[in-house]
């Protein structure tokens, strides 16, 4: 378990298109606690695999903001971006030298592309 923790950080914390330990010190250390308590954790049912959302997208009927790392993997870069087309009222915002878990690698960046989101749902959402 410890060493798939150690890769799991290395794919969704450092990315797999950035460093390897490129995100260090308190941060890693609350990845790995956090994933470790995950990875530990006992399965509480059986799996199932739901139907596929991608034929629904466009049913979305509320603004949506869609934040992805650009040194994440690249197909999930790919369906960020393909959804923030199918979606209709969506919005798609790459953050630069973030992975898979923007919003933990950054979070006032992350901040400021969600207030900014939502300032302008509510401004557009006034008479």
């Amino acid at each position: 378990m410890d060493r798939l923790n150690l890769l799991e950080a290395r794919v969704w914390l450092d990315g797999v298109l950035g460093e390897e330990g490129r995100v260090r010190g308190d941060l890693r250390d609350l990845f790995l606690d956090m994933n470790g308590v995950a990875l530990r954790a006992p399965q509480v049912g059986e799996e199932t695999q739901p139907p596929s959302a991608w034929p629904r997208l466009s049913e979305i009927a509320v603004p949506t903001l869609l934040v992805w790392g650009d040194l994440d993997f690249p197909h999930a870069q790919e369906r960020c971006q393909t959804m923030s087309e199918l979606i209709p009222d969506a919005r798609g915002r790459v953050m630069h030298g973030t992975a898979h878990l923007p919003s933990f690698e950054d979070p006032e960046s992350f901040s400021t592309l969600l207030t900014e989101f939502l300032t302008e749902v509510v401004q557009t959402d006034r008479p």
